[in-house]
């Protein structure tokens, strides 16, 4: 990255430093030439902020709408999870910069917008999805969470959560005591003649405003291809049949996978079934075949898994980070017994955002002798 480019971030970010402190540098601001669309995301911020603080700044009210859209418009969700469209250039990593910080920012800096106290909610619960392991990524992304936290805590949520919250669903009901030390999810069964008069009721009794977070879970038929956030389509080519055109023992199997991402997410899982009996070549035991294996993954774009496992009943391989974009993968199998089988669907899905995934079912795999 050009001097010239750092300077308007590092700028910016210092015009923000002195009007959060009362300070006035119209003349300063008003002297730079800026356009939203090429900022990042940080400074994008800063320079909303810097321009609602400024209430003289000439033509402040078109350019404080035009951050306040272009902010609007980097906004998205994975599932529930806050993400930024433009996430993979907004890290820089030198000015402790990244989009965790970006987003409880964004919150703070929106707390008294009365055109955003709708989406405010959405937007904390968004930001708390982004946790890993109980923390966000850097050390200057917690403290700002914890600004933004303890200011939102103020504005929403100044009184301390007592009483008991009562969750019903056709004649089911369940109470949550908060005197309790632990919280412990309230799981309401489906109604046994379920009808369109069953609604869920979530009742507070009592002070503060607790949250609430709702999730459904029903056994359904396996259908057509599920892509909530990931695409995965799946291809097999036989490279050595016993039979040609047929299917049986001893056949090798080529399977490559390919999965389109919507959004940079970190720990990423994905699983593929394979036939009772199968052996998934590579991990170097006495029964493995190391030319059997030669030619997998020359599309894979330079991403490997940071960890693959090859068990007798799928091959799974699992990402540290997966960007946006399109990758393929490869894995060959050796049918070892004959049979009919049904297998599961194959599946990719974010592993701390769960609601975030793709599958796609398989068919059944019959192997004669």
């Amino acid at each position: 990255m050009g001097a010239d480019r750092q300077l308007l971030p590092r700028r910016l970010n210092a015009l923000q430093a002195l009007t959060r402190q009362g300070n006035k540098p119209t003349r300063a601001a008003a002297a730079l030439e800026i356009d939203p669309l090429r900022l990042s995301t940080a400074t994008l911020i800063d320079w909303y902020l810097v321009t609602q603080r400024l209430t003289d700044l000439p033509q402040r009210d078109k350019k404080l709408a035009d951050a306040k859209q272009e902010l609007r418009n980097r906004l998205s969700y994975a599932g529930s999870r806050l993400v930024f469209t433009t996430e993979r250039e907004d890290y820089w990593w030198w000015m402790m910069i990244n989009a965790d910080a970006n987003a409880f920012r964004l919150i703070e800096a929106m707390l008294d917008n009365p055109e955003w106290q709708d989406d405010l909610p959405r937007l904390m619960q968004g930001a708390m999805e982004r946790q890993v392991r109980g923390r966000w990524l850097t050390t200057t992304a917690n403290a700002w969470a914890r600004v933004a936290l303890d200011r939102f805590a103020q504005k929403f949520e100044r009184d301390p959560v007592a009483g008991n919250t009562v969750a019903t669903l056709g004649k089911a009901k369940l109470e949550f005591d908060w005197k309790q030390a632990a919280i412990t999810p309230l799981t309401l069964p489906w109604p046994a003649t379920p009808s369109k008069d069953d609604k869920l009721a979530i009742n507070h009794e009592g002070s503060g405003k607790p949250w609430a977070t709702v999730q459904v879970l029903a056994a359904i038929p396996d259908g057509p291809a599920r892509n909530a956030g990931y695409r995965i389509s799946r291809k097999v080519t036989p490279l050595q049949e016993k039979v040609a055109g047929k299917i049986s023992r001893g056949d090798l199997w080529r399977v490559s996978l390919t999965i389109d991402a919507d959004n940079d997410m970190s720990w990423v899982a994905l699983s593929d079934p394979i036939p009772a009996g199968a052996k998934i070549m590579g991990d170097g035991d006495g029964r493995d075949s190391a030319i059997a294996s030669l030619g997998e993954n020359q599309n894979q774009r330079g991403l490997s898994p940071t960890y693959v496992e090859r068990s007798f009943s799928a091959y799974r391989a699992y990402y540290a980070m997966l960007p946006k974009g399109r990758y393929t993968i490869d894995y060959t199998v050796r049918l070892n017994n004959s049979g009919n089988f049904a297998l599961p669907p194959s599946r990719v899905e974010a592993m701390y955002a769960p609601d975030v995934f793709g599958e796609v079912p398989n068919a059944r795999v019959v192997v004669g002798e």
